[in-house]
Formats: structure tokens, C-alpha cells, sequence
């Protein structure tokens, strides 16, 4: 309850009508003026102000109006503007508003009070990323990516196990190897013993001993080795096939470059990897994805001081990544990278602006900032792109998205197909998977949802056979339900299912049946309306097949013409030209008259074309003030059919 009635000054008494006051305009939604009177209220009795206030903004919270609770708590917040958590709150009644601006300058206040509470920090980065998260599932959101100092690339092509395989056939090799030496140097060494040399048996005893400590794991070169190998390979099998369809060579090298990229990147060696990516990019006949991201990854790459490289290192220990290789790659002096005066995060921004929904842009983008040091704007990103992989089953390439998505609709997993399908079709204008969705819909007997996504994929492609043949099916199963209806007596449903046909497509004959169910429904400006399109229609079907006629004449009178049968081409051209007034036609026939030296027939032309010419002035102004003035009666607005 409020504590209203135990004022006993006159000033309290003040602030109690102020209270009241700013209580009935926030139910009017006069939102300022309501903070005017709280504030005055606070001016005139702090404490009192500071109880009721408190208790009326959890009343507000409560029902989830933002509005008012923004209203309360920001004379909250003039009472005590050392609360931090309020502030942070505030940010988010406001962002629950769209107030994007003044959201930031709250959660920037709660950190300017305490720089360590982290809500606030991660609160901020959600409205700057425009993403409706709040407080927990914004950290929820964030936690895998928060400390990612590692860029995320793409699979290897081909076999995503590749080089887990080789490193293991790799370790094989390296380890028979040195458990072969081993055995030659105890030979030496029992011979040694033999031959009482002490000082030879000691240091062969070293020797075995450093050959068993060794790693053998592989190093970077040879993994690099035995991969380069297989890409002489396939230069030799390019060359033998240079006169024929070298395709499935070239298609074999391209992949393993890629993957020798991908890898030398992965593992440190980004200057290596740079020469693989501009191989691939200066030919001409591959196209390979995400190829531009990579270059400006491994660019960024070169770039990275050696402090943060340790530190890279280190956390990748502490995660309890098992090093695959026997090697540390070597420092790079980003003074001394060759593309030490290029802005990487500036090329991944244009190419983020170009597809703002990219889940690998947005995720490696947060990477680069966090290995900047920039932990709000990589916050940011990850969030983007964090909020992008949950609405996507944590998949990141659109592709494999949509493979996905119809591994689901062929087992039948409508669900999560749909909402795997409405991610890719939200994101980027894409006719195959409105293609799905309109299926799912129509499987789940949902027909205006399914034929909203058929209508989209004709506002990408207004020739596509097959969305054309699925709103065929949605107009013909709603007109059969208005035919059902109507025969039932329910005209009024009738009416509804018609109008839903119509909206699919405007056939003629669907346009006629539901005018005249309207005028059973005694809705005449409707049926009026719909007659006046049918007729209008009509006439245009007519206007087409004498203008299809019209062509033909037009044809026949030019056969004619390059025959020099002249009078045959004047009687086409004649017929032509009574149906239409069309200059060119009129021009040809009176260079034939002109030609043929018919002076009479050349006047009498001329005397029928300003005729015509006028007649359709005239036609058109009168159909202009018809219009203007509402039209007359339709000649078949009487028409019923039953």
C-alpha cells in the first residue's frame, strides 16, 4: 500500500497530490507530464517520494509497462544516483521501448558507477548489436564466444578429418622411425658394454634417452611435405588432361590447397597460408566461399603481437587443446608484416555491411576485435552472431543450413525444418526455402500462411513455375470451400473463402461467382465492385485477341509490301488501321498512297486519321470524368450465378 495519509505538514500534503496526480496521468499515458509531477513530488517530500515511487514502479514492472516504469525510475534514480542496478534496469525499459540511444547512456551511467558489473557491459553490447536479449540470456548467449581469441574457418573440403588422419599416419611414421633407432643404438651400446668403452655407453644412453623423450608428433613442414606431394600430383594429372576436361584435377588441387590453407592458418603460419589463398584466387574458373574472409583473416593474422600470440597459446593449454603438431610456428614483428599498413577489420566490416547476417562475418569479426582488445564492440558481434546460430542449430554456412533443413522435411520433422527454413528465408531472398515452408504449411492444412510464402517466391522470381502451380492448387481448394459453404446455406463463409481464392489469384470466373454471392448477401458496392473488374477484364481479353489479329494483318501487309504486291499490302494495312489508331501503320499506308500517286485515297486517309484521333481524345476524357464522378451501372450487375 502507499503511504499516502500520514502527512501531516503541509508540504507532504503537496506531495501527496503531486504523487496522485502523476499516478492518473501515467494511466492516461501522458508519460512526461507524469514525470513532472513525480519529480515535484520528490522536490517536496524525498522520503515519502522515494517509498511510493518504488512501490508504484514494481507495480509497472510487474505488467511490463516500460514506458511507465522509465517515467518512475528515472526520478529514482535523481533520488538515489548511485544505483547502479536501477540504472542498468532503466536501460532496459528503455530498450524495451526502441530507445536505443538512451538505453546506451544508462548502461554506460551503471558502468561509470561501477565499471566491474558486468550486466550492465553486457547489456550495452546487446543493444548496440540490436539483439532482445536481457541480462542472463544475454550472458547465456555470450559464453561460448566471450573469451574466443581463434578465428572460426570453415571445414576442410572433401574430408573434414583430413589432417587428423595424416598427422596420426604422420606420428606413426615418425614414431617406428625413431623406435628403429632406438634399437640400432642399443646395438651399439651392448657392443660398447662389451668393449668395457664406459664413456661410449653413457653417451649412447643419452642418445636413446632424447630419442625416446622426443615428440613425435609431426612438424608444420612435414605435414606441408607429404600435402605438397599430393599437389604435384594433380599438377601432373592437369598437364596429361590439358587437352581434354581437366576439371576433376583441377577441382582435386584447388581442394587441397584450400585444406593446406585452412590449416597453415589454423595453426599459425598465416603467411604460408596468404600464398595458398592467392593461388586459388587468381584462377579464373573456381569460385571457393569465404575465400575473401580468409585472406583478411590471415592478414590480420601477421598482424598480432607476439604478446597476444603467447597469450593465444596459453589459453588454448588451459582449454586442453592437445597440440597436433611437434613445432611452435615462429613470431611475426607485425612491423614488419607485409600487410602491416592494411586495415583487416575495416575489410571485414565492408564485408559484413554487404551481408549483415553472416554467422562466420559477425563471429570472426568479434574474434579480431577481442584479440584488439576491444571487448565491447567484439561483445557486440558475438552476440549478433551468436543470436544468428541459435535460430540455425550452431550450423554457419547457409548451405549446410538448408541441407539440414531438408533432412528434417524428408523425416518428417516439420518443426525444426520450418524453423531452420524461415532462418535462411529471413535472412536472404531465397525461393527454395519459401518453396519448403509453403509445403510445411499446406501439410499442416494451414493455407493463407502457405500461400504468403508462395507469393513471395513470385516477388523474387515472377516466372517460377512451381509457386505458380502451388497457388493454383491454394485458389481452387478456397474456391471449392466457398462452392461447399454456399451450398450449405452460409453465404457469409462462402463469401470468405471466395475472397480468400481472389487473393490468390484473380481469375475471372472467381472474380464473377463472388459477385454475385455478394449480391445474395445484398452487399452491392461490393458486387458492383467486382462486376466492373470482371467486365473490365473481359474487355481486355477482347482488346488482346483484336490486337492479336491486328499484328497478324500487320504481318500479312508487310509480306506483301516486300513482295511489291502493293494493293494486297494497302487492303492489310487497311484492315489494320480501322482497328486502331496507330501512327506507323498510318504513315505506311499513306507513303503507299503517296507512291502510287492515289491523291483521293491519300485525303481520305488523312481526313479518317484526324477523325480517329479526335474520337479518342474525346474517349479518353469522358472515361476520365466517369471515373472522377463514380461510374455508371454495370450492364451485368443484375447477373446472378447460382
Amino acid at each position: 500500500m502507499f503511504n499516502l495519509f500520514n502527512q501531516k505538514t503541509e508540504t507532504s500534503q503537496k506531495a501527496v497530490e503531486y504523487f496522485e496526480n502523476g499516478k492518473k496521468l501515467l494511466k492516461t499515458k501522458l508519460y512526461k507530464r507524469a514525470m513532472i509531477d513525480f519529480n515535484k513530488c520528490w522536490q517536496e517530500a524525498p522520503e515519502f517520494a522515494a517509498e511510493n515511487l518504488n512501490a508504484l514502479f514494481k507495480q509497472y514492472r510487474v505488467v511490463a509497462n516500460y514506458e511507465a516504469c522509465l517515467s518512475i525510475g528515472l526520478i529514482l534514480m535523481k533520488i538515489d544516483p548511485q544505483d547502479y542496478k536501477l540504472a542498468s534496469v532503466l536501460g532496459n525499459c528503455a530498450r524495451k521501448q526502441q530507445s536505443y540511444l538512451q538505453a546506451n547512456n544508462l548502461y554506460r551511467y551503471a558502468l561509470k558507477l561501477n565499471k566491474d558489473y558486468k550486466v550492465a557491459f553486457f547489456n550495452l553490447a546487446a543493444s548496440l548489436a540490436r539483439v532482445e536479449k536481457y541480462d542472463s540470456k544475454v550472458t547465456a548467449t555470450l559464453q561460448p564466444f566471450a573469451n574466443l581469441t581463434e578465428y572460426v574457418l570453415p571445414e576442410f573440403l572433401g574430408e573434414p578429418d583430413m589432417f587428423e588422419k595424416l598427422i596420426k599416419q604422420l606420428t606413426d611414421i615418425l614414431a617406428e622411425k625413431a623406435l628403429r633407432q632406438v634399437m640400432e643404438l642399443q646395438k651399439q651400446m651392448e657392443a660398447k658394454s662389451s668393449n668395457n668403452e664406459l664413456l661410449e655407453v653413457h653417451r649412447i644412453s643419452r642418445e636413446i634417452q632424447a630419442l625416446e623423450e622426443r615428440p613425435t608428433a609431426p612438424t608444420f613442414e612435414d605435414v606441408k611435405q607429404y600435402v605438397n606431394e599430393r599437389l604435384l600430383e594433380y599438377k601432373e594429372k592437369m598437364s596429361e588432361f590439358k587437352e581434354k576436361a581437366d576439371y576433376e584435377p583441377r577441382k582435386g588441387y584447388i581442394t587441397y590447397l584450400l585444406n593446406l590453407g585452412l590449416f597453415s592458418l589454423k595453426h599459425g603460419y598465416p603467411l604460408y597460408a596468404l600464398e595458398c589463398f592467392f593461388s586459388i584466387k587468381d584462377d579464373p574458373n573456381f569460385s571457393v566461399n569465404y575465400l575473401e574472409m580468409l585472406i583478411i583473416l590471415a592478414k590480420h593474422a601477421t598482424k598480432i603481437p607476439k604478446r597476444r600470440r603467447a597469450v593465444q597459446r596459453q589459453v588454448r593449454r588451459l582449454a586442453g587443446a592437445a597440440p597436433t603438431l611437434g613445432d611452435e610456428p615462429p613470431d611475426i614483428d607485425p612491423e614488419t608484416s607485409p600487410y602491416k599498413d592494411e586495415d583487416p577489420l575495416n575489410q571485414l566490416t565492408e564485408l559484413l555491411r554487404d551481408d549483415p547476417n553472416d554467422r562466420y562475418y559477425n563471429i570472426n569479426l568479434g574474434v579480431m576485435l577481442n584479440i584488439e582488445g576491444n571487448k565491447l564492440m567484439a561483445y557486440k558481434h558475438f552476440l549478433i552472431g551468436g543470436v544468428l546460430l541459435e535460430t540455425s542449430e550452431g550450423i554457419y554456412e547457409r548451405a549446410k543450413i538448408f541441407s539440414q533443413a531438408v533432412i528434417y522435411f524428408e523425416s518428417d520433422q516439420l518443426k525444426k525444418a520450418l524453423k531452420l527454413f524461415k532462418a535462411l528465408s529471413e535472412e536472404e531472398k531465397n525461393s527454395q526455402a519459401l518453396w519448403y515452408i509453403g509445403r510445411i504449411y499446406l501439410k499442416r492444412a494451414r493455407w493463407d500462411e502457405a500461400v504468403d510464402a508462395f507469393k513471395k517466391i513470385q516477388e523474387i522470381n515472377p516466372k517460377s513455375v512451381l509457386a505458380g502451380q502451388e497457388l493454383q492448387q491454394a485458389h481452387d481448394h478456397f474456391y471449392e470451400a466457398g462452392e461447399g459453404y454456399f451450398k450449405e446455406g452460409k453465404y457469409k463463409a462462402a463469401v470468405g473463402q471466395f475472397e480468400k481464392a481472389l487473393n490468390v489469384i484473380r481469375m475471372p470466373d472467381t472474380i464473377k461467382r463472388t459477385a454475385a454471392v455478394y449480391r445474395v448477401l445484398r452487399n452491392k458496392p461490393r458486387a458492383m465492385e467486382l462486376q466492373k473488374e470482371y467486365d473490365q477484364i473481359l474487355e481486355q481479353e477482347k482488346k488482346g485477341e483484336m490486337e492479336k489479329v491486328r499484328q497478324e494483318y500487320i504481318t500479312q501487309g508487310q509480306s506483301f509490301l516486300k513482295a511489291k504486291v502493293y494493293h494486297k499490302a494497302i487492303h492489310n494495312y487497311e484492315l489494320a488501321f480501322r482497328m486502331k489508331v496507330d501512327k506507323d501503320v498510318f504513315m505506311i499506308l499513306a507513303y503507299l498512297y503517296k507512291s502510287l500517286g492515289q491523291k483521293d485515297n491519300l485525303q481520305h486517309l488523312i481526313l479518317r486519321w484526324n477523325k480517329m484521333v479526335e474520337f479518342e481524345e474525346k474517349e479518353k476524357e469522358f472515361k476520365r470524368l466517369q471515373e472522377e464522378g463514380g461510374g455508371g451501372r454495370s450492364s451485368r450487375e443484375d447477373e446472378m450465378v447460382m
